[in-house]
């Protein structure tokens, strides 16, 4: 008896979103629109 392995699908690279992103109090997040900028509010966070 042999067995098949199947290559894993590729994945296509990672990318780079530059904006601001909101979560609601349900944790679900939503990338805002470019025209709407940061406010003071807002946390600025670095990539790792």
């Amino acid at each position: 008896m042999t067995t098949t392995l199947e290559h894993p699908p590729l994945h296509s690279p990672a990318e780079t979103a530059t904006g601001v992103l909101d979560i609601d109090a349900a944790g679900k997040g939503r990338l805002r629109p470019a025209a709407l900028l940061p406010t003071p509010a807002d946390l600025t966070v670095s990539p790792p």
